[in-house]
C-alpha cells in the first residue's frame, strides 16, 4: 500500500471459504519500516484526482474502505455514529499479511476478512478508473447520514451530526507526547494510548483483532508527536500501518465504551 515497500506485478491467486481476494496481492521483500517517509502527506487534489476501479458488487463496507486503501496508498478512518450498530459498518484497518503458498515469502493482499456470509448491509460502487473523490460521493451518498473529508493526507468517513459528546471529547482530546520505540510492531502502535493520563477517564477498548503474520511489519525508527489531538494522532498513526483507523462507542447499563482500532 506504499511505494516504499510494496511493488505490483504479481498474482496470486488464493482460494478458500474465508479468505477472498479481489485484487492481485503484493509481494513483500522488506518488513522494516520508514516512518519519516510514511508520513508524508501528498497534497488533497492529488488525492481527490486517484483513478479507482472496482467491480459492481455488493460488498459490506470493511471490505469496500479495505479495497479502496489498498488501491490508492491512502488511509482511510471512519467514526461511526453511535446510532449505527458495529458490526453494521465492520471496518477491520490492518494490513492483511499472509504466507503466499507456493511461493517463498509473504503478500499483502488487497481485501478483508469478512465475518459474517450476510452482512447486515452492504455497499456497491462500480468505478472504472474513477476519480477517487468521486468513488467517495458515491459511497457516503449510499451511507447517507455520513461525509468524507481529507485530514492530513487521510480520508475521514465520519457522520454529518455527531452526536455522542463523549466521541467527539475524546477525538478532540489534546496529548502532549505519545511515543514508541525503534522496532515497535505496527501491531503495537496503540499500546501507549492505553497509559496515557489524559484518557484516563474514557473506557478504551481495541476495536479489533490479531492478523497473522503482522507483527512482523516493525520500524526502523523511533517515533514521537507532541501536543496533538487524539484525531490528529489517528491519522498519523493509519499512515504508518497503511490501512486506517476505526473508532465507535457503545453504551452499556453502566458506562459508555469506546472502541478504537488502527
Amino acid at each position: 500500500m506504499t511505494k516504499l515497500l510494496l511493488n505490483i506485478g504479481v498474482l496470486i491467486l488464493v482460494a478458500g471459504p474465508i479468505l477472498c481476494f479481489s485484487q492481485a496481492p503484493r509481494p513483500i521483500s522488506e518488513f522494516r519500516l520508514k516512518p519519516t517517509d510514511l508520513l508524508k502527506t501528498r497534497p488533497d487534489t492529488e488525492i481527490k484526482d486517484l483513478r479507482v476501479t472496482i467491480p459492481d458488487e455488493a460488498l459490506p463496507l470493511g471490505r469496500v474502505l479495505y479495497r479502496l486503501a489498498f488501491q490508492t496508498g491512502i488511509p482511510i478512518g471512519l467514526e461511526i455514529a453511535d446510532s449505527d450498530e458495529r458490526e453494521a459498518f465492520e471496518y477491520d484497518p490492518e494490513l492483511l499479511l499472509i504466507a503466499s503458498g507456493d511461493r517463498a515469502g509473504w503478500v499483502v493482499a488487497g481485501d478483508t476478512m469478512g465475518w459474517k456470509s450476510e452482512p447486515i448491509r452492504s455497499f456497491s460502487l462500480k468505478a472504472d478508473r474513477s476519480r477517487f473523490e468521486d468513488v467517495l460521493d458515491d459511497l457516503v451518498a449510499q451511507m447517507e447520514t455520513y461525509r468524507w473529508e481529507i485530514k492530513d493526507g487521510v480520508v475521514n468517513i465520519l457522520p454529518k451530526h455527531r452526536k455522542s459528546k463523549l466521541i467527539e471529547e475524546f477525538l478532540e482530546t489534546k496529548i502532549r507526547n505519545f511515543k514508541f520505540a525503534k522496532g515497535t510492531s505496527i501491531k503495537r502502535l496503540l499500546d501507549p494510548m492505553y497509559e496515557l493520563t489524559e484518557l484516563e477517564k474514557f473506557s478504551i477498548a481495541p476495536a479489533i483483532g490479531g492478523r497473522f503474520g503482522e507483527d512482523k511489519f516493525t520500524l526502523s525508527e523511533d517515533v514521537e508527536f507532541s501536543n496533538i489531538t487524539v484525531k490528529e494522532l489517528l491519522n498519523r498513526l493509519s499512515k504508518i500501518n497503511m490501512c486506517g483507523w476505526i473508532v465507535s462507542s457503545e453504551k452499556t447499563k453502566d458506562a459508555e465504551k469506546i472502541w478504537v482500532g488502527i
